[in-house]
């Protein structure tokens, strides 16, 4: 008898080890579940009103469950570090990093759901973004100094996984490649190209053009003095 009242014991003790397991798995599901639908609403909102990504990222933190479970914690560090990424650029004062904010919001968020899901996630940035640059063209009727140092402003200089290279290339189709230590990155959203000195082989070349992979991100035409 008294054996079988240990072994009574023991059933429920398992019984309830379990009933206690599958309603924390259940409780984790649950948060999975609306942390998922945070997102998908943050991000319609931000598609719908892009003014607002601001307001909208910092609600999607705060509604967050702030939990023990890695993947939902992980995505709030994600989302946390986004804002604070986005929002630091935007000091840079560069249009269109300004321009582009929203966007990349999504970007961010949009990995973010899409790991939660259990979804494949594209590669973070292959290519920076250029924007705007300093010369219109590279004219070497004007003094050196003026066309030497050419400055592109845009974004994720840093941050994109691909080489930049910079090639000169002639109408005939001829390129050569630019030395890399030429190209600097000065910080996330501003890089240069140094033509010290460079004269008698720009002279040689119709354009010069920035390229990451296969894809030409600026061109500026070289006038031969």
């Amino acid at each position: 008898m008294k054996s079988l009242k240990i072994l009574l014991m023991v059933g429920l003790m398992v019984f309830s080890g379990a009933f206690s397991g599958c309603k924390k798995l259940d409780f984790v599901k649950d948060e999975l579940s609306r942390t998922i639908d945070i997102l998908e609403d943050g991000i319609q909102t931000i598609e719908n009103e892009s003014t607002n990504w601001r307001s909208t990222v910092e609600y999607i933190y705060d509604e967050i469950p702030e939990t023990a479970d890695v993947v939902i914690e992980d995505a709030r560090k994600e989302i946390d570090f986004l804002l604070d990424d986005v929002i630091s650029s935007l000091s840079a004062n560069i249009q269109c990093v300004i321009d582009s904010a929203p966007d990349r919001i999504l970007e961010g968020l949009r990995k973010t759901l899409a790991r939660l899901k259990g979804q494949d996630v594209e590669p973070h940035i292959l290519c920076a973004t250029i924007c705007d640059t300093n010369l219109n063209e590279i004219n070497l009727n004007e003094q050196p100094h003026l066309y030497q140092s050419v400055r592109f402003s845009g974004y994720d200089f840093y941050d994109a996984q691909r080489d930049i290279d910079v090639i000169l290339e002639k109408t005939s189709g001829a390129v050569i490649a630019i030395d890399p230590s030429r190209f600097t990155r000065q910080s996330d959203y501003i890089s240069t190209i140094s033509l010290y000195g460079m004269e008698s082989t720009l002279r040689q070349y119709n354009t010069l053009k920035v390229v990451c992979n296969g894809n030409v991100m600026s061109e500026l035409t070289i006038i031969p003095d």
